[in-house]
């Protein structure tokens, strides 16, 4: 049997995520989180619905996470088809996120003339088996539901390809 050693992505080099800016109020706001902040983040986070999901997900509570959602709200993973309504996207989390544990580093945000906010937060997803860098980008209505957020990997299709685990791994079928 061997130990699968999965890369991890550095965080010393982050890939800069793409910064909101609204070209009417030039308005664009940072903040950078390190590694001793990934438990206690959420004020760093700057909108509690955001930290709101960050905890539900991490502790694998997915009809709470999903409940932070607007009754239209959809959820954007990567390669996948939008999820729509709360019910479904909970459903889709338990279904796919077993495991994982989402590591927020840094965060944009920016509000809209409408009211409506988009906070961006750049981390890392943390899987049983290796662990890949994401950007989470969040929809918020003035409500403070989340009307859409999409996942997006930020790391080459190429360097995802090779995570999948050697034939002689404990993820091989037990006989």
């Amino acid at each position: 049997m061997t130990d699968i050693k999965p890369p991890l992505l550095p965080n010393s080099n982050p890939i800069a995520p793409s910064q909101p800016f609204h070209p009417e109020t030039g308005s664009q706001a940072s903040s950078e989180m390190t590694d001793e902040m990934t438990e206690g983040w959420g004020s760093e986070l700057g909108e509690p619905v955001v930290q709101a999901y960050f905890t539900s997900f991490n502790a694998a509570n997915f009809a709470q996470a999903a409940g932070l959602f607007a009754e239209t709200g959809r959820l954007l993973p990567p390669f996948e088809a939008p999820i729509v309504s709360p019910s479904s996207i909970a459903a889709y989390l338990d279904r796919e996120a077993q495991g994982m544990q989402a590591l927020p580093r840094q965060v944009t945000a920016q509000t809209f003339p409408a009211g409506n906010r988009q906070v961006n937060v750049v981390g890392q997803v943390q899987m049983p088996l290796f662990t890949v860098k994401v950007q989470w980008e969040f929809v918020i209505d003035r409500q403070d539901a989340i009307l859409s957020l999409r996942i997006r990997l930020l790391a080459a299709l190429k360097d995802l390809l090779h995570l999948k685990p050697a034939p002689d791994s404990k993820l091989q079928a037990q006989d």
